[in-house]
C-alpha cells in the first residue's frame, strides 16, 4: 500500500485522484466478461424499450377501439393475421400485443438479472485471486506491521462491496 493511496483514506482519497486507477482496475476485472456485459447492455435496452412500448396497446385500445380513430396505416398489417376490423377484434390485439411485451420483457429481465449476478460473482473471485496473489507477493516484513485479522477483515470486506455493486447500484439507462 502506497501512503496517500486512496485505499488508505489518506488526504488523495479524492473522486479526482481514484478515476484513473479505479477505472484501469474494473476495466481489468471485466475485459474476460465483455460478452456478458454486451449481453446486459442488449437486455437493459430490450428491458427499457418495453418499458416505453407497455402504453402502446392501451392507445390502441382507446383511440382506435373505443374512439372512432381510424387505425393508422402502419398497423393495417394486423388484419393479415386474421383479427377482425371491429372493436373486439383491435382489443384482442391489444391483449396479445400487451401479453407480448411483458413476455419480452420478463425474458430480458431475466438475462439481465442472471448475467449481472454472474459477472458480480465471477468479478469479486478474479478480484480475491488477485488480492491472494498480491499478499503472497509482499515482503514478509509487511506482514509483520499489520495484523492478520485486520488485513483478511479488509480483503474480505472490499470483495464483498464489489460482488454486491452490480446488483445494488445498477440503474436503467435512461436513468429513471
Amino acid at each position: 500500500m502506497r501512503p496517500g493511496h486512496p485505499v488508505d483514506g489518506g488526504p488523495a482519497a479524492t473522486a479526482a485522484s481514484t478515476k484513473p486507477w479505479m477505472t484501469k482496475l474494473v476495466r481489468s476485472l471485466l475485459q474476460p466478461y465483455r460478452r456478458w456485459v454486451l449481453i446486459i447492455f442488449a437486455a437493459m435496452m430490450v428491458e427499457t424499450l418495453a418499458s416505453l412500448a407497455a402504453p402502446w396497446p392501451l392507445k390502441i385500445v382507446l383511440d382506435n377501439a373505443l374512439g372512432k380513430h381510424p387505425l393508422p396505416e402502419w398497423l393495417h398489417w394486423i388484419h393479415d393475421f386474421g383479427i377482425d376490423r371491429t372493436t373486439m377484434g383491435l382489443a384482442l390485439f391489444a391483449a396479445v400485443a400487451t401479453i407480448m411485451i411483458a413476455l419480452i420483457d420478463a425474458i430480458a429481465s431475466y438475462i439481465d438479472n442472471y448475467y449481472t449476478e454472474s459477472v458480480g460473482q465471477w468479478v469479486a473471485h478474479d478480484l480475491r485471486m488477485r488480492i491472494y496473489d498480491h499478499l503472497h507477493r509482499l515482503d514478509f516484513a509487511r506482514h509483520d506491521e499489520l495484523q492478520s485479522g485486520q488485513l483478511v477483515s479488509r480483503a474480505n470486506s472490499d470483495v464483498r462491496v464489489v460482488q454486491m455493486l452490480p446488483s445494488s447500484q445498477r440503474k436503467p439507462p435512461l436513468g429513471y
